[in-house]
C-alpha cells in the first residue's frame, strides 16, 4: 500500500527523445516495469548486451523500487557526470546516494544541482533546509526507538490507535490465503490487523475484520467517533482506471450491532488517480490524505477536506508548497491536541528516503516544517508515524536494514533532558529536604526564565565514581522518586589519540589502527556518555568521486570495529571527506605526504582530537613519485593490456572495476578467502556491503576484469564484473 502510491516514477519528468534508439527487445520490457513489476523488469535489462538511455534511467528507476542502491547508483555512474545527465538526472543520483548514506556526496551533486537550476522548487527547498542539516542528522536523544517484538518478515506499517488496541497493515501470510502476489514487490497483498498492546509492546495480531478484508489491498485506517467509525484505504475492485490500472480509493464504514457496515466510497475517490493513508478527527468533521491527484506539486501530495455545514465533504485543498514538494509527501498523521501534522516525505531535506516530518498546522495559518532527525528518522524509509495524546510515545514504521522483515513498526517514547551543566544556565535544581543516606531526596527542577516546572525530567547525579539517575516524575514541585539505579563508573584511562593511517586505496584496518581503536572501545565502555567521532580521508590520487565513497568506507571499517566491540552505533559518527582537506597539497607526492593525507582523524567530544602519528612515516621515502598529470594535478592512468598485469598490485593505479569472486555473512571468512587469493598474486580484498562482505579483485580497466573473469569464471562460477564504489 506505501508503495503502490509511488507509482509516479522518476521517468514522468523526463522527455522521452531517444525513442528511436531503443530496441525492440528492450521495448518489450516496458509493460513489467509499466504494471510495477519491477523485479521482471530487472531480470530482462540485466540480460540485454546493449540497453538505451532511457532504459538505463527505468533500470536504475527499477533498482532505486527494489531498494538496491548499489546497483542503481552504479547505473547512474554511467551518465551522470557526462552531459548526457537531466535536471533530473542530478537530482535522483543525489536522492539514491542519501538513501545509501553518502549524505556528503548527495549534498554536494544537490549543491551542483541548485547552480545549474537555481529556480527549481527542490533547490529552493534544499537551499533554505540544508542549513539544518547538522541537527536533525545527530542523534540528540530526543527518543528512544525499539523496534516490535511482534514484526513478521513481510511489511508490517501504518499503526492506528483503536479501542485500547492497535490496528496496521501488513502483508503477513494468513491461514488459508490464497497466493496473490503484488508486481512491485513479489510480496503477498496487504490487510488490516488488530493487536493488544501490553508495555508498549503489540501481541496476539489478528486479521482485523471480514467485511473490511477482502482479496487485494487494504490498509493504513483512521477511526473517530469514539471508535464507531473509520475511513481506510483500499483498491479500487469496481473501476480501473482507463489505462486497466486499479488504483486506491477512500471508503467509509461504521459498527453497526456487532459488525461494521458495507464500506461506502468517499465521494471524491477518483478511478483514474490513487488516494490513501487517511486520518480523520475525532469529530468526522476534517480529513487529511494522500493522493497523486493531477495539479498537485509533484508525485503524491496531501489534502485535506472537512464537512460542510450540510455535513457534506468539501472539495479536497492541496495543504501548498509549505508542506508538498515536486517528490512524494504522505502519511499524514493530526494530533489535534497540539494542533501539530507529522507526515512523511521525499521532498523535504532528509537522511535517506521518506523522513518523518511536523509541522504546526491552522485553518489560516501552517508554520515551519521540521526533521525529526535521529533516531525517528534514518537512511531508509521511515513514515506512518502516530502519538499519543500526551505526546510521550508512539509509533512508526521504517525499513532499516536492522529490522526483522520488510516494513517493521517501531515503538518511540520522548525523553527530556537536563544536563546539569552551565551549557544550560536556566535549569535551576532545589532541594526540598536534606539528603540523608537511603532516603528519597523530594527535588524539583524548574526554568528560571519562565519559572515554571519541567516535566518528565532524567537527572544523573555524579559524585566520584558513582553516577545516581533520579527520576523526577511529572515535574510537579516537591515530587520525589527514590533513589532507584546506581552504576560504578570507572575512571578515564588516559589514552593519546593519534590518526588511524591507509594503504593505498584500501579500507581495511591496519594493525598500529586496530590497536588504537582497541583503546577507544575501552574508553567507550567505561565512560557511556562520551560519543565519537570519525572523520576519514585519502590523499588526491583517483576522481573525486571514488576518493569520497573511498573515505566512507574507510570511516566506516573503523566505525564497525568499535561496534563489534559492543559500542552502540548511536555513539559513533563516521564522516567521508574525501580529498576535500588534505594535509600535504602537491602535484607529485612523496608516499610519505600521500599517507599523511591517507588518514582518519578521530574526536571524542569534550575528550580530545587524534594528532598525527610520526611513527607511521619512519620508514617511508621522502621521494617523490612521478606521475604523469594534467592540469588540474590529477593522475592519469594508463590502460593495463596483458593478464600479468591485472594479477599484481600497483599502488600507483586506481582500481576502477571488481572481479567479485563470493560473498559472505561475515568479514572472517571473507578475509580467508582473500588471503589466498592475494598469496598467490591477485589484488583481492574485502568489500564491505553493509549487511554483508564481497570478495573481489580490483582492477583497472574493463578490458582487464573481463580476462580475469575468462580464466577464473570456471573455478568461480557466479563470479561477476562490477563498477568500484
Amino acid at each position: 500500500m506505501r508503495t503502490k502510491l509511488f507509482a509516479v516514477t522518476i521517468l514522468s519528468l523526463l522527455a522521452i527523445t531517444v525513442w528511436g534508439q531503443r530496441s525492440r527487445q528492450e521495448r518489450k520490457i516496458d509493460p513489467y516495469y509499466d504494471s510495477f513489476n519491477y523485479t521482471k523488469a530487472i531480470e530482462k535489462y540485466e540480460k540485454l548486451k546493449t540497453i538505451s538511455l532511457e532504459g538505463k534511467r527505468r533500470l536504475a528507476d527499477s533498482y532505486c523500487k527494489t531498494s538496491n542502491f548499489e546497483k542503481a547508483i552504479a547505473t547512474y555512474d554511467q551518465w551522470v557526470n557526462s552531459d548526457l545527465a537531466s535536471k533530473d538526472d542530478l537530482y535522483n543520483y543525489s536522492s539514491v546516494l542519501r538513501m545509501k548514506g553518502e549524505w556528503t556526496l548527495a549534498n554536494q551533486y544537490m549543491t551542483k544541482f541548485c547552480a545549474l537550476y537555481p529556480e527549481d522548487m527542490r533547490a529552493r527547498n534544499f537551499k533554505s533546509e540544508i542549513l539544518k542539516f547538522p541537527d536533525f542528522s545527530t542523534d540528540r536523544g530526543s527518543y528512544v526507538v525499539t523496534n516490535l517484538d511482534f514484526n513478521s518478515k513481510e511489511a508490517d506499517f501504518g499503526p492506528t490507535y483503536y479501542s485500547g488496541s492497535v490496528v496496521f497493515a501488513s502483508s503477513r501470510s494468513r491461514k488459508l490465503q490464497l497466493k496473490e502476489v503484488y508486481n512491485w514487490n513479489q510480496k503477498p497483498f496487504l490487510n488490516l490487523y488488530q493487536a493488544k498492546v501490553f508495555r508498549g509492546q503489540f501481541i496476539d495480531p489478528i486479521p482485523f475484520n471480514k467485511s473490511i478484508n477482502k482479496k487485494w489491498h487494504e490498509g493504513t485506517a483512521s477511526f473517530y467517533m469514539k471508535n464507531r467509525s473509520m475511513v481506510f484505504t483500499r483498491d479500487n475492485y469496481q473501476g480501473k482506471s482507463g489505462s486497466g490500472e486499479i488504483n486506491l480509493q477512500l471508503f467509509f464504514s461504521d459498527y453497526i450491532g456487532d459488525n461494521w457496515s458495507e464500506p461506502i466510497p468517499f465521494k471524491y475517490n477518483d478511478s483514474e488517480h490513487s488516494m490513501g493513508h487517511p486520518c480523520i478527527t475525532e469529530d468526522g468533521k476534517t480529513l487529511y490524505f494522500a493522493s497523486n491527484f493531477p495539479g498537485g506539486y509533484g508525485g503524491v501530495d496531501i489534502y485535506r477536506s472537512q464537512k460542510d455545514s450540510f455535513n457534506q465533504w468539501t472539495k479536497p485543498v492541496n495543504l501548498g508548497d509549505k508542506i508538498n514538494t515536486m517528490d512524494d509527501d504522505m502519511f499524514p498523521f493530526f494530533d489535534q491536541k497540539n494542533q501539530l501534522l507529522y507526515f512523511a516525505s521525499r521532498g523535504h531535506l532528509g537522511l535517506g528516503g521518506l523522513d518523518i516530518f511536523k509541522v504546526k498546522i491552522s485553518p489560516d495559518s501552517i508554520g515551519e516544517v521540521e526533521n525529526l532527525g535521529m533516531p525517528v528518522n534514518s537512511i531508509s524509509d521511515d513514515f506512518s508515524f502516530i502519538i499519543d495524546n500526551n505526546s510521550k510515545s508512539g509509533y512508526f514504521a521504517s525499513n532499516r536494514t536492522e529490522g526483522k522483515g520488510d516494513d517493521d513498526i517501531y515503538s518511540f517514547k520522548v525523553i527530556q533532558k537536563i544536563e546539569l551543566s552551565p551549557i544550560i544556565p536556566t535549569a535551576q535544581i532545589s532541594t526540598k529536604s536534606d539528603s540523608i543516606a537511603n532516603v528519597p531526596v523530594s527535588l524539583a527542577v524548574t526554568d528560571s526564565s519562565s519559572d515554571l516546572s519541567m516535566k518528565s525530567v532524567e537527572i544523573n547525579q555524579v559524585e566520584k565514581n558513582t553516577r545516581k539517575t533520579h527520576n523526577l516524575g511529572e515535574g510537579k514541585e516537591g515530587s520525589s522518586r527514590k533513589i532507584e539505579q546506581t552504576e560504578q563508573l570507572e575512571q578515564a584511562e588516559s589514552i593519546e589519540l593519534k590518526h588511524l593511517y591507509y594503504e593505498f586505496n584500501r579500507s581495511d584496518l591496519r594493525s598500529s589502527a586496530i590497536t588504537q581503536l582497541e583503546s577507544i572501545a575501552k574508553l567507550l565502555k567505561s565512560q557511556k556518555t562520551l560519543k565519537i567521532e570519525l572523520y576519514a580521508h585519502t590523499d588526491n590520487r583517483g576522481s573525486e568521486l571514488y576518493n569520497m565513497r573511498l573515505s566512507q568506507r574507510r570511516a566506516q571499517s573503523a566505525a564497525r570495529f568499535i561496534v563489534n566491540k559492543g559500542i552502540s552505533k548511536l555513539r559513533i559518527k563516521s564522516v567521508g571527506k574525501g580529498e576535500s582537506e588534505l594535509i600535504k597539497v602537491c602535484a607529485e607526492c612523496s608516499e610519505k605526504d600521500n599517507m599523511q593525507n591517507r588518514r582518519t582523524e578521530i574526536v571524542i567530544p569534550g575528550y580530545g582530537r587524534s594528532e598525527e602519528d610520526s611513527t607511521e612515516f619512519e620508514n617511508l621515502s621522502d621521494s617523490v613519485i612521478h606521475s604523469k598529470t594534467t592540469s588540474q594535478n590529477k593522475i592519469v592512468y594508463n590502460e593495463l593490456i596483458d593478464l600479468k598485469s591485472i594479477t599484481e598490485k600497483n599502488n600507483n593505479q586506481l582500481i576502477r572495476y571488481y572481479l567479485y569472486v563470493a560473498s559472505f555473512p561475515n568479514d572472517i571468512d571473507a578475509q580467508k578467502l582473500t588471503s589466498n587469493l592475494q598469496k598467490i598474486g591477485y589484488n583481492a580484498e574485502v568489500v564491505d556491503m553493509q549487511t554483508f562482505y564481497r570478495v573481489g579483485i580490483g582492477c583497472h580497466t574493463m578490458s582487464a576484469a573481463r580476462k580475469l573473469y575468462d580464466v577464473l569464471k570456471f573455478k568461480y562460477k557466479s563470479a561477476w564484473i562490477d563498477m568500484a564504489k
